[in-house]
């Protein structure tokens, strides 16, 4: 049986509170939220600004491009894929419009999350690498 997404506020970020969420993570902006408050019930029918997904094995090509194309069909604005095999991460704009980053490049929050910059190396600086 699959968990329900877990709900964290975190105030880290200096220009927005951040609602997080687990299984896959995202962020939605308080300005979005009805009243800015937090809905009651797991599911919110309100897409997030930007969707986080940690790629692993077990993830196809053809499941993470139908993925994308949900994500930008709901109104999502930002989808970060994050694979720790690799090292790297694909930052999406648009289903067709992407930066492929290397470890030694960061994500950045773009128009979504203004101001915030997460240096892949920091990112993967505790998970081993991969073995070939």
């Amino acid at each position: 049986m699959q968990k329900e997404p877990r709900r964290v506020r975190e105030t880290h970020h200096p220009l927005a509170e951040v609602v997080r969420f687990t299984h896959p993570t995202a962020f939605i902006s308080w300005s979005r939220l009805p009243d800015r408050r937090l809905p009651a019930g797991p599911v919110w029918g309100l897409a997030p600004d930007l969707a986080i997904e940690v790629l692993s094995q077990g993830n196809t090509e053809a499941e993470m491009q139908r993925k994308l194309r949900d994500y930008f069909a709901a109104g999502v604005r930002l989808v970060w894929y994050v694979d720790p095999a690799t090292r790297s991460a694909r930052a999406f704009t648009a289903v067709d419009q992407v930066a492929e980053l290397t470890e030694e490049q960061g994500l950045s929050g773009g128009d979504v999350l203004p101001g915030f910059e997460l240096p892949l190396r920091d990112l993967f600086a505790k998970v081993p690498p991969a073995r070939g």
